[in-house]
């Protein structure tokens, strides 16, 4: 139970960071490109490309090359516990 209230508690403080919304919509799609979720979160493609970069390089997402101008985002296996948590 006290879980769940840090979980709800942590989602409310940090709805208007962008890599937690990015890391969320994440959660909600296997896989999705950067204009996907750009879109999705609100930012324009720059600012989420940024994003992602960050994420890739803390290691809790990774992308997947689907022709050498596309590519599609997820969360690493490690962290796929947090779909149950977060959507």
């Amino acid at each position: 139970m006290h879980t769940l209230l840090l979980l709800e508690l942590a989602k409310s403080m940090f709805k208007e960071d962008l890599s937690f919304r990015t890391i969320t919509e994440l959660c909600k799609n296997e896989e999705v490109t950067l204009r996907e979720i750009a879109r999705r979160v609100g930012v324009p493609y720059s600012k989420m490309s940024k994003i992602l970069q960050k994420l890739i390089n803390v290691g809790v997402i990774e992308y997947i090359s689907i022709n050498k101008n596309m590519r599609k985002y997820r969360l690493k296996k490690d962290f796929e516990s947090l779909k149950r948590l977060l959507i």
